[in-house]
């Protein structure tokens, strides 16, 4: 079988994507990335942030189709779809406030400029899964969750299905939140804290592959790890699903580690690929035989 990688989060990087490609052994042929030995799986979240989204999608599609490489769902593909989807009631399914413009910012500046592109891209979308099990490993976005799967039943998301998995309170929109956001827990007493974009926010993303333990404090609970926040034990009566180290490895993005950590797996099977390329990080790549996928090689490009 063809060694696998698993690539980040690219968010409109493609100088970055080209040479992480160039670094795994990839080559072009007719405009295309492929290699003979390998296949890449990309963990979504390719637009927003950089200016190069219409390149990373070029290369991207451009290997799905031609069988070089599968993508899962991000959330910032899922945010796309309902940003651009209307409600019914005159609005969209993601509402036009302005901090979700901001986050969309360099993807509108792309379609406005190409006014040919938003209707293709968004169809692609519908295409990715929402997580992909490959028996030897998985892969999804922000946080395996055999209930969110069991409750969806199918990785794919249709216009019909998106209404209910952009409508809060609905099972189906806390099932695609787990998948492409991570699970989220109150911070005891809602202390606040900013996020990396500066909103203040009174939940935290946990560490769902550990069993919750209320003698855990926050700083060992939160993913990333966040000095900012006070070392009080976690003491909210949130539940989720652990991740059995018995279990095949899980690899996924989304979660902005520090652009300066060396990459390494956060367990045996638990592995995170997001290094903050949106933000001035490494692109990261982890890449393993079929076979013996714990025993993988982590590769970055800047």
């Amino acid at each position: 079988m063809p060694t696998i990688d698993v690539i980040g989060d690219i968010h409109g990087y493609a100088d970055k994507l080209r040479a992480l490609l160039n670094r795994l052994g990839y080559e072009q042929s007719g405009g295309v990335y492929g290699s003979p030995d390998r296949r890449a799986i990309f963990v979504g979240d390719l637009i927003d942030r950089g200016r190069e989204i219409g390149e990373v999608i070029e290369i991207v599609e451009g290997m799905v189709r031609a069988g070089a490489a599968k993508i899962v769902t991000g959330n910032h593909e899922f945010n796309a779809l309902a940003f651009h989807t209307p409600n019914g009631k005159g609005e969209y399914l993601r509402p036009h406030t302005e901090k979700n413009r901001d986050q969309h910012e360099k993807t509108l500046t792309y379609f406005e400029r190409n006014p040919g592109a938003k209707e293709p891209a968004l169809t692609w979308f519908y295409s990715f899964p929402l997580w992909l099990d490959l028996g030897f490993a998985r892969i999804v976005h922000a946080a395996w969750s055999p209930a969110a799967i069991r409750l969806l039943k199918t990785p794919y998301l249709t216009p019909d299905s998106l209404k209910p998995a952009s409508t809060k309170g609905t099972p189906e929109y806390r099932a695609v939140e787990t998948l492409l956001k991570g699970v989220e827990a109150p911070l005891p007493d809602k202390i606040p804290f900013f996020d990396k974009d500066g909103h203040e926010r009174t939940e935290i993303r946990v560490r769902w592959w550990l069993k919750p333990d209320a003698e855990r404090t926050v700083a060992e609970t939160v993913f990333p790890p966040d000095l900012s926040l006070p070392n009080t034990r976690f003491t909210t009566s949130s539940q989720w699903e652990p991740y059995d180290l018995t279990e095949p490895p899980v690899i996924f993005g989304h979660y902005w580690l520090p652009k300066d950590w060396p990459p390494a797996r956060v367990l045996p099977n638990v592995i995170c690929v997001d290094y903050s390329a949106g933000k001035g990080g490494p692109l990261v790549a982890y890449s393993f035989d079929p076979e013996r996928a714990r025993e993988g090689e982590f590769t970055s490009a800047e």
